[in-house]
């Protein structure tokens, strides 16, 4: 559950650097901090589609709200109402090449 928890909060730091929001040094933190404690920052469930669709789900469940945590800076964060399949493809993309 550990290790799904940190992928989540990856991705939403990653989104948030794609949406401009989250600072971008935070980003490369939080990846030096999990090779540090050998945490993944992969996982073949990480598909853009699948993560779509996990967020239409989400909504579905929170009338209509996606309320999607995301870091600006480190103890500082914003709900993010609006994600496109960009926003998810380039979040991985920029976690994948900082990895």
């Amino acid at each position: 559950h550990g290790e799904a928890v940190a992928l989540d909060m990856l991705v939403s730091v990653a989104i948030g650097v794609r949406q401009g929001v989250s600072d971008p040094r935070l980003l490369e933190r939080i990846i030096e901090l999990y090779r540090g404690v050998d945490l993944p920052t992969h996982h073949p469930l990480l598909e853009p589609h699948l993560l779509m669709n996990a967020a239409v789900e989400t909504r579905a469940h929170r009338a209509g709200a996606l309320n999607l945590v995301v870091p600006e800076t480190a103890g500082s964060c914003l709900f993010v109402q609006n994600i496109s399949l960009a926003d998810v493809e380039g979040a991985l993309h920029v976690i994948g090449s900082c990895s």
